[in-house]
């Protein structure tokens, strides 16, 4: 009876349960929900498993599409066909590359089929990730604050980045990419428009790696480069209940929005990175000259270059494909079909609200981007890029905008942006994470949530690690396995007599 709206449950697995207690509470402000359930299942008596309830992080997001008997359905795809032929009459005079963009407003839209957002949140440790959440002293929204969370294991416990694939006949690493081919008609069924050719130096064999742009066969290979990791986490994102966009930049880039109420804005968020809330790193940071960078999602798409830019009358003279005229056209028509196709599934009464949500949203961005933000960029702005071979990053041009930004990339090479952000703010608070460490793994974040509740060992963080690898090699997944071990060991802790040193 507390909760007045839809919310989304998740367990790792089917279980058997008595819930004993349900209450709200809150992080920085953001309301949520906190449950107390009892297993059927066999295990200690006293063990109370703590699950993690979410709804959609954004307020005027609707929950659900209300369920539609066959006529509905029917409706529906007549109404839908009418949208599309509309929107293919007013691009009909638009230049052809802006008339193939309306293409990623149906990819964006495969997001949304339920059982692939199934199929994402089993492989998310949520537990994990709210334990973290709660252990930060850091003052900012619940949505922001397990963001960075998910970003940081998206990168460092769940995806891999792919210069050449691994010899699948020898198992070396030591291969190096020669030329592409065509794809066979199993891998182009999971999108895959081209495939990548690989020769081993160690036994001379061929590899293939095939560029699949299916999110639910990303989530079986995790592993690709920037366009994988932004389709994959851009799944995972709306699988969470975060409104969320995937960006197009026309330079050779691809990364994801999310829309943060607490922060009332769209937040930056590249997986590739794990950067949030930078925007400028790709100009002051890379130094690439971007041209055009376009979101995407199920229910609008706009134009939102000047939210990466502090130049853009510079940036004007290199977008030339087409007038900006042309442009603005193209995105209106693109952006009112995105909006009438999808309000057109949402129950009759949520149809209105989310019009009216969306042109609140549209007037506020609009102003904050032509705003132009400030001009001071922030550390981990001013990082190259960090993903990908170096000899890579450098014949792109995006290694580093100056000498000083290509150090630091070349030093977190692979690890990221978020050890900058850290550098830069440990004098304030916490004591800077060394540029060597790794972020925390989901086995490390059960770790830290039990140093938040008892004297921290090596001791124990070892026996939760090997807690967590015996959970995980029974087949469990990352997030059960994460929370059992923390509550293996909770469960066979004595409490401490002393405190622990300061």
């Amino acid at each position: 009876s507390m909760v007045q709206d839809p919310v989304r449950t998740l367990f790792a697995a089917p279980v058997s349960a008595s819930f004993l207690r349900i209450e709200p509470t809150a992080h920085h402000g953001h309301c949520c929900l906190r449950a107390d359930v009892l297993e059927h299942e066999e295990g200690p008596p006293d063990r109370l498993p703590e699950v993690v309830v979410l709804g959609n992080f954004s307020a005027d997001d609707p929950f659900e599409v209300e369920q539609q008997d066959q006529q509905d359905q029917a409706n529906y795809k007549f109404i839908e066909e009418q949208h599309l032929a509309m929107l293919q009459a007013r691009l009909s005079s638009s230049p052809g590359k802006l008339q193939a963009e309306a293409r990623h407003v149906e990819h964006v839209r495969g997001y949304e089929e339920r059982p692939l957002q199934r199929q994402a949140l089993d492989d998310i440790p949520v537990c994990a990730l709210d334990a973290l959440v709660r252990s930060s002293e850091k003052d900012e929204g619940y949505e922001v604050a397990f963001m960075r969370q998910l970003l940081r294991w998206f990168k460092h416990d769940f995806f891999a980045w792919t210069n050449a694939p691994r010899c699948e006949h020898c198992g070396s690493g030591d291969t190096k990419t020669i030329g592409a081919t065509q794809p066979t008609p199993m891998e182009k069924q999971y999108g895959a428009g081209t495939v990548e050719v690989a020769q081993c130096s160690n036994c001379g064999m061929q590899t293939r790696f095939p560029r699949y742009n299916d999110p639910s066969k990303l989530l079986e290979t995790r592993n690709g480069r920037c366009g994988e990791w932004a389709n994959c986490f851009t799944l995972v994102c709306r699988a969470l209940g975060y409104e969320a966009r995937h960006i197009h930049d026309w330079t050779d880039h691809v990364w994801t929005e999310v829309h943060s109420d607490s922060l009332q804005r769209w937040l930056h968020a590249d997986s590739c990175e794990a950067a949030l809330d930078a925007p400028l790193m790709y100009e002051q940071g890379w130094g690439k000259k971007l041209t055009y960078c376009i979101a995407y999602a199920r229910d609008h798409a706009v134009d939102v270059t000047k939210r990466y830019t502090r130049k853009f009358d510079e940036l004007l003279t290199r977008r030339n494909d087409f007038t900006e005229k042309q442009l603005q056209q193209a995105m209106q028509a693109i952006n009112e079909f995105a909006i009438d196709r999808s309000v057109a599934t949402l129950p009759e009464g949520d149809r209105e609200s989310r019009r009216t949500a969306l042109q609140r949203r549209a007037e506020v961005e609009a102003k904050e981007l032509e705003g132009g933000g400030t001009d001071t960029a922030k550390p981990e702005e001013q990082v190259g890029r960090t993903s990908g071979d170096a000899a890579w990053r450098e014949q792109r041009g995006e290694l580093g905008a100056n000498n000083e930004a290509k150090r630091q990339a070349l030093e977190l090479s692979e690890k990221g942006v978020a050890d900058a952000a850290q550098s830069a703010a440990g004098a304030d608070s916490t004591p800077a994470q060394a540029p060597s460490e790794v972020t925390p793994t989901a086995t490390e974040a059960a770790a830290a949530a039990a140093q938040q509740q008892r004297p921290s060992s090596a001791g124990t963080q070892a026996l939760i690690k090997a807690k967590f690898a015996e959970y995980v090699a029974s087949g469990l997944a990352p997030n059960e396995a994460a929370v059992r071990a923390l509550q293996d060991v909770k469960g066979n802790a004595v409490a401490s007599t002393s405190p622990a040193p300061s």
